[in-house]
């Protein structure tokens, strides 16, 4: 049982100095605090024992085990359509395997590109052939005889190779 606060008595005489006053005050409210902690250390070590409580109150005990029985039942075994769905979906992924997985000849896994690296990778691919042309019509050092075609609207990759 809670006992109840102990309040400072009040200043018993006028000829105690202020600083005394104020030790005796902290004095007691270390003591107050003290026996507060106490009081409910004390609660709490008889206040939740359920054995206790079935003592006092069993019907009221037996009402909440028997809802929080249901509740677990209910969150623990799966419905009727929940079943059937999860068997469904192994069925389903039974008879359709995952697609595979393109790998890169490296072995590697292509990463997955946005349009516009893709459109510019494309780009890069398709002005390879038309770059090293001018380079080998120009007489470019990337041109192994270093002349140019002898008809201008004849492209190097027509004429026949330097002998």
């Amino acid at each position: 049982m809670v006992s109840p606060v102990a309040t400072a008595p009040p200043p018993r005489a006028a000829s105690k100095s202020e600083a005394s006053y104020l030790k005796e005050q902290a004095a007691n409210a270390k003591t107050a605090f003290s026996q507060t902690l106490r009081e409910i250390a004390h609660g709490f070590g008889t206040g939740v024992s359920p054995a206790k409580w079935t003592e006092e109150h069993p019907l009221i005990m037996l009402a909440g085990a028997a809802v929080a029985g249901f509740t677990t039942a209910c969150v623990a075994v799966p419905s009727k359509q929940k079943s059937a769905l999860r068997r469904l979906a192994r069925i389903e992924a039974a008879l359709r395997p995952p697609p595979e997985k393109h790998h890169e000849s490296n072995g590697k896994q292509r990463e997955k590109r946005g349009l516009v690296a893709i459109l510019l990778a494309e780009t890069i691919k398709a002005s390879g052939g038309i770059v090293s042309s001018m380079l080998k019509s120009s007489g470019m050092p990337g041109n192994p005889s270093g002349a140019a075609p002898a008809n201008p609207d004849q492209s190097v990759a027509d004429q026949p190779p330097p002998t």
